[in-house]
């Protein structure tokens, strides 16, 4: 995942930056850990952090940055395209109240972004191994709460010991420790803890043996093949791997159309037992009738947040029991049933200039770690989340700000 360039201006060395820049490592890697409790605080966290660093910064030192290049120009294209869509929406109102808050998330989220040259090296660099420490207990803390029954969360939420607990309430910690896991494993084998690496990797494959987390376990598979075998000093291969994702983003709806059919085939094979046992064919119904919407309307589409408001969906009914749904469980179909063809155009700019901004790393680890963090989010919104979930807009701004502390060469 592309990140912000840090800096080796020398700043002077003073307790009070040091201790700022203890403070907000600590900040991140605690995050994880309260996600586990308290996942939703992820839609805030992240930003009033980064909010609060680029006030402190500016205020007590005069060092207001000024918003890097990409991040200004990803967050002003959002916006604008969402606040566009409300002129062709379901429901105006609620295009425009969600750009509202869209600008509450990622606007801080920048200037946090920016303001991270600022912090002083050397203490980041003491400091990172928070980074794993953060992701293990987390993955701790869910294997603990998956084998016991979920005693935190009974406690937390007054649930009683006879009532039966749906454990996909953890499918969000477990999806944010497997997205920290690859900038995690890029700190340990920076400092040659090949042990570390094995026990986390370890402890995240036993979360993966109770959790109902497909989209989890899809992205750990991924994520490890492109962190330790991608070869980024290839030039074809970024060629390929641009042009193999922006045709399945572009062909999405064409290919999602006739998915339903695939349900059957699935059941019937080697992977019957465990597509009986997921959500797989829900979704392949669901992105099934909403890509039929979108060929009914590919231009522009209906807006952001589009299938909030659409009452009756073509759909079958065969394995999602509604003929509404909340959103696509496919971040490229909702794209283009919320933005149309421009929508999707601009998802593959972006897609360009982020692959083009992880190239220019140079260090072949740099370029694997932030590759293997970028695929494996992507996937995980391929299958699961909304796009613009507060939760999930969080935990992207944690990984920019965590990938953006490991960008040093040396790394």
């Amino acid at each position: 995942m592309t990140t912000a360039n840090i800096s080796h201006t020398s700043f002077p060395d003073t307790k009070a930056d040091e201790k700022t820049a203890f403070v907000f490592v600590l900040a991140l890697a605690l995050l994880p850990v309260v996600a586990v409790v308290a996942p939703r605080f992820l839609a805030y966290g992240p930003a009033l952090m980064g909010l609060g660093l680029y006030l402190q910064q500016g205020l007590c030192h005069k060092r207001w940055s000024v918003p890097h290049p990409l991040a200004l120009f990803s967050v002003i294209g959002i916006v604008v395209m969402a606040g566009s869509s409300a002129l062709w929406s379901i429901d105006a109102a609620e295009g425009l109240q969600r750009t509202g808050k869209l600008c509450l998330v990622l606007i801080p989220a920048v200037l946090g972004l920016s303001t991270l040259t600022h912090l002083h090296r050397l203490s980041v660099e003491r400091w990172l191994w928070l980074i794993p420490t953060g992701v293990a207990v987390c993955y701790a803390l869910v294997y603990i709460e998956l084998l016991w029954d979920m005693p935190l969360h009974r406690l937390l939420n007054g649930v009683e010991a006879t009532e039966r607990v749906n454990n996909a309430a953890l499918n969000r910690p477990a999806v944010t420790a497997t997205l920290c896991l690859f900038p995690a494993l890029a700190i340990l084998r920076q400092r040659h803890h090949i042990a570390e690496m094995g026990a986390l990797a370890l402890l995240a494959f036993l979360v993966f043996t109770l959790s109902q987390s497909q989209s989890a376990v899809l992205a750990f598979a991924g994520g490890l093949l492109l962190f330790f075998y991608a070869p980024v000093g290839r030039d074809w291969f970024w060629q390929a791997l641009f042009l193999m994702t922006a045709l399945l983003l572009l062909w999405s709806p064409l290919l999602a159309v006739n998915m339903l059919g695939l349900a059957d085939t699935l059941e019937n094979s080697a992977l019957g037992n465990f597509f009986s046992h997921s959500y797989a064919a829900e979704r392949l119904e669901i992105w099934s009738f909403i890509a039929q919407h979108i060929l009914n309307h590919p231009w522009l589409g209906y807006g952001i947040e589009a299938t909030r408001n659409i009452e009756n969906f073509h759909a079958g009914q065969i394995y999602y029991r509604s003929t509404t749904v909340l959103h696509p469980h496919n971040f490229a179909l909702q794209i283009w049933i919320e933005f149309g063809l421009p929508g999707a155009v601009g998802a593959c700019l972006l897609l360009r200039l982020l692959l083009g901004k992880i190239k220019k790393a140079g260090a072949i680890m740099t370029m694997r770690l932030e590759l293997s963090t970028l695929y494996a989010t992507m996937a995980v919104a391929a299958v699961g989340y909304g796009l613009w979930q507060g939760w999930w807009l969080g935990l992207i701004t944690l990984l920019f700000y965590i990938c953006a502390l490991c960008r040093p060469a040396r790394l």
